[in-house]
């Protein structure tokens, strides 16, 4: 099926292997730019680096970086979205939306998790067990 979509490739050789690297599509990205993005990548090639490794890199830890500026309440609410299929029956699942509910939201919900300090787990125990 054509979509009428195209793209700048720049094919070179990383550690003995071929790699396809895509440099952006058109008509975002002028023959210009990608010129300038196919000679940037061609000098990090020389010098050892792997652009499309640095790139993986870069976009995972903006990925981390995200994740460490969200709640703890919504970090769980997001962990129970994901785990909650796995969970055998419904019962369970509400033990443990409950369980934070009740005991972590009320001190750390509201924290951005990297926020969260062994003293703030502590008084959770220490309230509650």
């Amino acid at each position: 099926m054509a979509t009428g979509y195209r793209s700048w490739i720049l094919r070179a050789a990383m550690s003995g292997k071929r790699r396809d690297m895509g440099l952006g599509g058109y008509p975002d990205v002028t023959l210009a730019g990608a010129k300038e993005a196919a000679r940037i990548s061609r000098v990090k090639i020389k010098a050892g680096v792997d652009p499309i490794q640095e790139a993986l890199d870069a976009r995972s830890k903006t990925a981390a970086d995200n994740a460490t500026k969200q709640t703890f309440k919504q970090c769980a609410e997001a962990y129970f979205a994901f785990k909650e299929t796995e969970w055998l029956n419904v019962k369970h699942a509400g033990l443990w939306r409950t369980t934070l509910s009740t005991y972590a939201f009320p001190v750390i919900g509201e924290l951005i998790v990297s926020d969260v300090k062994q003293s703030h787990i502590m008084a959770i125990l220490n309230t509650y067990g």
